[in-house]
């Protein structure tokens, strides 16, 4: 929803002086957007749920599907100045940071 702890928290308590109702701290960080958390909140007033979405089926992906790589640029402290350098540095469990 775009909120900071601190702008979530003034939410929270004007919706809570607005309502009534006991909300948590962590509202707008529960809720992916504005409609979920207005659902919550109808909830909370009605104690009714709101009829069930239409469950969406994907396909699944084929997993022999190839993966490839098109390009890779490596510029990293450390000496990282290619894939391969990228890759040591990891498998070894190196630390670059500079």
């Amino acid at each position: 929803l775009g909120f900071d702890s601190l702008t979530a928290v003034e939410l929270r308590n004007r919706l809570t002086t607005e309502t009534g109702l006991t909300l948590p701290t962590t509202l707008v960080f529960d809720h992916p957007n504005a409609q979920a958390v207005a659902r919550e909140l109808r909830t909370q007033l009605t104690g009714r749920t709101p009829a069930a979405a239409q469950e969406t089926v994907t396909a699944p992906a084929a997993d022999d599907e190839p993966i490839a790589i098109v390009g890779m640029a490596c510029r990293y402290p450390g000496g990282v100045r290619s894939p391969e350098d990228l890759w040591r540095l990891v498998a070894d469990g190196g630390d670059a940071v500079g």
